[in-house]
């Protein structure tokens, strides 16, 4: 069975890219602006929110532009 597609407020999912190195990432089209995004929903080990926000700012200096304010 292939994996379900999560729902994320603001996105709809498109297509399921596969794993990366920071969990699943997804093809998605931002409602509000109506673009194409690439999408990352953290996987499992980013469970605690202290360790997210410190993975997503790492993030945020490689690839500026790459997340949702939060």
């Amino acid at each position: 069975m292939p994996p379900v597609s999560p729902s994320v407020a603001g996105y709809q999912i498109e297509k399921d890219l596969g794993r990366n190195a920071w969990g699943r990432a997804f093809k998605a089209r931002q409602v509000s602006l109506d673009r194409l995004v690439y999408l990352t929903v953290l996987g499992r080990e980013f469970k605690s929110l202290a360790l997210a926000r410190a993975c997503a700012a790492r993030y945020r200096k490689r690839e500026p532009r790459g997340l949702a304010p939060t």
